[in-house]
């Protein structure tokens, strides 16, 4: 019990609503974006760490995009073109 109540004083997750209002206010990202933040993230890794034209990274991009399961093409394909 006193390590409970030791917990609760101390800990910020036990603030109440607190906790959780400030948890929504951190916006959630769609898994899509998330794949695009990381394609884009890849792109320039390459182009710098191997020294990559940017017309070599496109066409890595477009293999890698080609071949991608279908749910995530459309997923995706909708997110570019927005």
């Amino acid at each position: 019990m006193l390590a409970l109540s030791a917990r609760e004083e101390k800990d910020p997750k036990t603030l109440g609503e607190l906790f959780y209002l400030c948890c929504d206010e951190i916006e959630d990202i769609c898994f899509a974006e998330a794949i695009l933040l990381i394609m884009e993230l890849l792109a320039s890794t390459l182009s710098k760490e191997f020294l990559l034209f940017e017309e070599q990274v496109q066409q890595f991009l477009d293999t890698f995009f080609k071949q991608l399961p279908a749910f995530l093409k459309s997923s995706l394909h909708k997110r570019i073109v927005a």
